[in-house]
């Protein structure tokens, strides 16, 4: 049984200064096309009004433009007073971040069949991305979370403030910069950040307002995607959990396994046009029911023989079954073929 769960959303995942007019007047169905693979809505915290838009635009310029200024200020102003103490910023930073995303098992990203190391690398650039653009759609479950973002954006502000501080307290009256008006202008950038995500808060669409500080973690982001797509019908979205790492949705694996079984066959009689060689190719095969798969497995088979003889490897019987199902938009198609000739076979043989 699919278990019903609260649907998530990242509340946008573009940049305010594109798409966010014509996300308004798109539909719903087809939003999921103006947006990457690894999103269902776009811009929908955006509101469509045409001042509050242009306002929530100028809002996340401020936001973004005054903790870039805040986070390179204090790295320069830690490097300055001991190279020492900005190593040490980087790597505590760093390492509490990765900490929270193991103690909470949202370590591996959603790039398909990716392990620890590319989840370890795919983390760490997300991070840094955060730390030196301060983007608001890395406040995705996928990402960072609402959560990671907030605190980085919060941290980076307090940071200006202690390094400053440092600087001031390390080089005293031989100090280059005058300590007073340092002190100001990172109070000024830390105002103009305060203000930017008030602004944000109270102008943005109110029911996304959760995902600033969202808790959400990829797993539950993609289990839910799923699970929505089956309430509402929509097998496009369903067959999307493929492009998702399986490491994401272990629990719901029986239920997705379930679903493939039982409509399978139904999906392969409709041929709808979303479903492309890259869609196929995407199911894993264990997935697939075995009469298909012994088909993918006979006809890939052949041409791997071939491949032998020529002087390459074989391919392993699930890499078989991979490339058979790349290798073809209409592989629904030959399972049909393959049923319709071995009926008329019997009915031959009957007579």
């Amino acid at each position: 049984m699919i278990r019903r769960t609260q649907t998530y959303d990242c509340g946008g995942l573009q940049a305010a200064s594109t798409g966010a007019l014509r996300t308004c007047v798109l539909s719903e169905r087809r939003l999921p096309q103006l947006c990457s693979v690894r999103c269902v809505t776009c811009n929908r915290y955006i509101p469509c009004r045409p001042a509050k838009r242009s306002l929530v635009s100028i809002l996340i310029f401020l936001l973004c433009l005054a903790h870039i200024m805040g986070k390179t200020t204090a790295m320069a102003l830690l490097y300055a007073t001991n190279y020492v103490y900005l190593v040490s910023y980087i790597c505590v930073d760093m390492a509490l971040y990765l900490l929270f995303k193991i103690v909470r098992r949202d370590f591996y990203c959603w790039v398909p069949r990716s392990g620890i190391f590319l989840s370890l690398i795919y983390r760490i650039c997300t991070k840094v991305m955060a730390d030196l653009t301060g983007l608001p759609q890395l406040r995705c479950p996928l990402d960072l979370g609402g959560a990671c973002w907030a605190v980085t954006m919060a941290t980076t502000q307090v940071a200006c403030l202690v390094s400053s501080s440092i600087y001031c307290r390390a080089f005293k009256g031989d100090a280059k910069l005058e300590c007073a008006s340092l002190m100001g202008a990172m109070g000024a950038l830390s105002g103009i950040w305060v203000l930017a995500i008030v602004g944000l808060a109270f102008t943005m669409e109110r029911k996304y307002l959760y995902t600033l500080v969202s808790l959400t973690t990829a797993s539950q982001y993609v289990e839910a995607i799923f699970v929505d797509a089956l309430n509402k019908g929509d097998d496009e979205v369903a067959f999307r959990i493929f492009t998702y790492n399986e490491k994401l949705w272990t629990q719901i694996r029986p239920d997705v396994q379930r679903w493939m079984q039982q409509n399978v066959d139904r999906i392969a009689d409709e041929k709808p046009e979303w479903l492309t060689p890259g869609v196929v190719s995407s199911i894993s095969p264990g997935y697939l029911p075995e009469d298909l798969l012994r088909l993918l497995d006979t006809s890939a088979r052949t041409s791997s023989t071939s491949a032998s003889a020529q002087g390459k490897p074989q391919l392993s019987r699930q890499n078989r079954i991979r490339a058979g199902l790349g290798s073809t938009p209409s592989v629904f198609q030959r399972l049909e073929s393959e049923a319709l000739a071995t009926n008329r076979e019997g009915t031959r043989q009957g007579h």
